[in-house]
C-alpha cells in the first residue's frame, strides 16, 4: 500500500473541497482555492499550464474523502472534539498538563504555512507524525527553543481539519494491518442488512389494495411470506458473521495486549494505535448488531446455520474435485482443496450478481410506480363509487399485485438466493479460515488471497 494523501489543501489548510474545479498538473487544492486568481497558475509548482480537468489523484482523493466521511459517521458525535482536547493536553516533552501549548514553526515535523491574513495553518501532516507528538508548554518551549518563531496551538485556523486528517492517516495506515480483513465488511454488509430489513418491513398491500380479489391478495400474501422467510434467513447470516468478527477481534486485542507488556518503549506507541482501532472497529461491529436486535439468532439458529454450513462446504468441495482431470494427493490437513472450491462459489456468485443487475426488471417497477400514482391521484380527486373511477382503481390495483407478485416470485427471489449463497461463503471462509493469532500461518495466507 503506497504512502496516503493528505486531505488537507495546501492553500487554505482546510480538507478538499472537490466539488466544483481542480488542475491538472498532479497537485490539488480546494476549487475555491484555484478560482481565487486569474492567472491559472499552481501554487505548489507554479504550472502556467493548469486547466479545469481531472488531474491523476483527483480519484484517490475523492475515494479517501468518501472513506473519511463514512469512519467519522461511525464514531460518536464529539469524537474530533475528544481528539481536539487530547491534542490540548499536555506538553509532549515533560508530559505535564498545560493550559497554553506551543508548537515552534522552525523545529515542528508538521509542514506550517503563514496565510496572507497573518493567520497560521498546517499545510501538511505526513507518516505517524501527530500534532500532539510536537506540542510544548510554555517552560519547554523557552528553555529549548529561543529565538524560535512559536505559536499557541489553539490559534491554528485549520486545527480541526489537521485532526480529521490526522484520524484518517491512521486509519488508512492500518488497513495495511489485520484490520484490512474486517473494517471493509461493516459497510458491505450494513447496506445488504439495510436493504433486507426495510424490504421486512413494507406494508402488507392486503391492507392497502381494497378492491383486489381475495384470491389475488392470497396469492401475494403467500409470496411475500416465502421471500420475508428467506430475507430474515439472510439477515441471520449476516448477524452470524458479525458475531464471529467480534470474536475474532477479541482474541486480537487481548493478544495485542500480551504483546504490548513486553513490547519495546518505541514499538508500544505503534501498538497502542493498533488496540484503538481495532476496540474501535469491534464497537462498530457490536452498533451493527444492536441495530437489527428484532432479528437476533437463538441458540437453534445458530445450529442450523453451522450444520448447514459444513454440509455447504463439503458439498463444494465436493463438486470441485469432481471438475479436476487429475486429483492431486494432499498433505493431511491440507485445505487447498477448499480455497479452490470457495474461490469457485466467489466466481460464480460473482457472475451471478452481475447477471441480476443486467436482469433487474425496470418495466415492472415503472408499472408499480405509475399505478400506484394513478391510484393516488383517482383517490385524491374523484369520487371512488363512481363507476368508471371505481373500475379504473380497482384495475390499477390489480395490476400493481401482479407486478409485485412477479418480482416477489421471479427476481428478488433470485437475489435473495444470491446473497444468501454470498454470506453462506462468507462464514465458510471465517470459519475454515480463521483469522485469529493462534491461526495457522496457511489460514492466514489464504485469507490474504481471499481479499486479493
Amino acid at each position: 500500500m503506497e504512502e496516503p494523501p493528505s486531505l488537507l489543501c495546501p492553500e487554505c489548510g482546510n480538507i478538499y473541497d472537490l466539488k466544483e474545479t481542480f488542475p491538472n498538473c498532479d497537485h490539488l487544492y480546494c476549487a475555491t482555492c484555484f478560482l481565487v486568481t486569474d492567472d491559472k497558475t499552481c501554487r505548489v509548482c507554479e504550472s502556467q499550464k493548469v486547466d479545469h480537468s481531472e488531474c491523476s489523484k483527483y480519484r484517490e482523493i475523492k475515494h479517501c474523502l468518501t472513506e473519511l466521511e463514512y469512519e467519522l459517521e461511525c464514531e460518536e458525535a464529539d469524537f474530533i472534539e475528544k481528539q481536539m482536547k487530547e491534542t490540548l493536553e499536555s506538553c509532549s516533552k515533560c508530559s505535564k498538563p498545560s493550559e497554553l501549548l506551543m508548537l515552534c514553526v522552525n523545529c515542528a515535523r508538521i509542514k506550517m504555512k503563514r496565510l496572507e491574513t497573518e493567520e497560521w495553518i498546517i499545510q501538511k501532516i505526513e507518516g505517524d507524525v501527530k500534532v500532539s507528538d510536537d506540542v510544548l508548554c510554555v517552560e519547554c518551549a523557552a528553555s529549548g527553543h529561543g529565538g524560535h518563531e512559536m505559536l499557541e496551538v489553539a490559534e491554528i485556523q485549520n486545527l480541526t481539519d489537521a485532526i480529521k486528517n490526522e484520524f484518517f492517516l491512521e486509519y488508512y495506515h492500518h488497513q495495511k494491518s489485520i484490520l484490512q480483513l474486517f473494517s471493509p465488511n461493516i459497510k458491505k454488509h450494513k447496506e445488504r442488512a439495510d436493504y433486507y430489513y426495510k424490504e421486512m418491513k413494507k406494508r402488507n398491500h392486503e391492507d392497502y389494495f381494497e378492491t383486489c380479489s381475495t384470491q389475488l391478495i392470497e396469492c401475494y400474501r403467500e409470496e411475500r411470506n416465502k421471500l420475508t422467510g428467506s430475507m430474515l434467513k439472510v439477515l441471520k447470516l449476516i448477524m452470524r458473521l458479525q458475531t464471529m468478527y467480534i470474536d475474532c477481534l477479541q482474541k486480537h486485542i487481548e493478544h495485542q495486549i500480551v504483546l504490548e507488556e513486553t513490547a519495546a518503549k518505541e514499538r508500544k506507541k505503534s501498538i497502542e494505535h493498533l488496540l484503538l482501532r481495532l476496540s474501535m472497529t469491534q464497537m462498530k461491529f457490536k452498533k451493527f448488531i444492536k441495530k437489527y436486535r428484532r432479528v437476533q439468532s437463538t441458540p437453534g439458529d445458530i445450529e442450523e446455520i453451522d450444520v448447514e454450513l459444513n454440509a455447504r462446504m463439503e458439498t463444494l468441495e465436493v463438486e470441485y474435485k469432481k471438475g479436476l482431470m487429475l486429483e492431486i494427493e494432499l498433505e493431511n490437513g491440507s485445505k487447498f482443496y477448499k480455497y479452490q472450491a470457495i474461490m469457485k462459489e466467489a466466481e460464480e456468485i460473482g457472475d451471478l450478481f452481475t447477471s441480476l443487475r443486467t436482469e433487474k426488471p425496470k418495466h415492472e417497477y415503472d408499472l408499480i410506480e405509475k399505478g400506484r400514482e394513478c391510484v393516488e391521484i383517482f383517490r385524491a380527486n374523484f369520487d371512488d363509487q363512481q363507476g368508471d373511477f371505481k373500475d379504473a382503481i380497482k384495475f390499477n390495483e390489480m395490476e400493481v399485485m401482479q407486478a409485485e407478485i412477479r418480482l416477489d416470485k421471479m427476481w428478488k427471489k433470485k437475489l435473495v438466493e444470491a446473497n444468501e449463497r454470498f454470506f453462506f461463503m462468507e462464514l465458510m471462509k471465517l470459519k475454515f479460515f480463521p483469522i485469529t493469532p493462534e491461526a495457522d500461518e496457511m489460514d492466514a495466507r489464504y485469507n490474504w488471497f481471499f481479499e486479493f
